[in-house]
């Protein structure tokens, strides 16, 4: 059975394991990489491995919490800064920030990206920084549909980022996508709120 580590010794190599295995994913793909390829990219001997990880599903799934951990804080850091940008700025930004993070360590979560597991704390963490845009913005308390809006341009916007930062020969530069993608956010969050300021009227 797989221990957990509680040196720093062994929290560094359990560290090196989970980098090498975005590495390997990256150069192999998902079911490509092997368990000797992530030991022989961590410099971790095959048998120390399994002293952390039963198996490569189980470095699969420290590797999805990484990347859910880390797209967590990047939101958590960006939370305070949203408060006086307009909506077209928020967008504009964290569309920024998504691919910054996606081409951290030569781009290794781009590529892990399309294998990556849903992650329902993302969706909500995403949600709940929209709402908190809101608060801040009380004008859009008025568009009853607005949960509905944030869904649809956050997941639209991300699946946009990734789809263009994969694509070898892209139609767009990124900052036309990005332009493109908060003037949409915009211009559709307004035309609903003007609907909702008549209905006041």
């Amino acid at each position: 059975m797989a221990r957990k580590p509680t040196q720093k010794r062994a929290k560094v190599t359990v560290d090196a394991i989970v980098e090498a295995g975005f590495i390997a994913v990256a150069q192999s793909g998902i079911h490509g990489a092997t368990t000797r390829q992530i030991a022989d990219i961590s410099g971790v001997g095959v048998g120390s491995l399994y002293e952390y990880f039963e198996n490569k599903e189980a470095i699969y799934v420290a590797m999805n919490q990484r990347f859910v951990d880390d797209i967590l804080e990047m939101l958590k850091e960006f939370r305070p800064k949203l408060v006086r940008v307009s909506l077209e700025d928020l967008v504009t930004q964290l569309l920024y920030l998504f691919r910054d993070l996606l081409q951290l360590h030569n781009g290794v979560y781009l590529k892990y990206f399309r294998y990556s597991r849903y992650s329902p704390q993302i969706e909500s963490a995403l949600m709940e920084l929209a709402m908190h845009y809101v608060m801040y913005n009380p004008q859009y308390l008025r568009v009853q549909n607005m949960l509905t809006i944030s869904y649809i341009c956050i997941n639209g916007g991300i699946y946009s980022v990734t789809r263009h930062l994969s694509s070898p020969n892209p139609n767009m530069t990124f900052d036309e996508l990005v332009e493109g993608l908060a003037r949409m956010t915009t211009s559709y969050a307004n035309a609903e709120l003007a609907l909702a300021s008549k209905g006041f009227e």
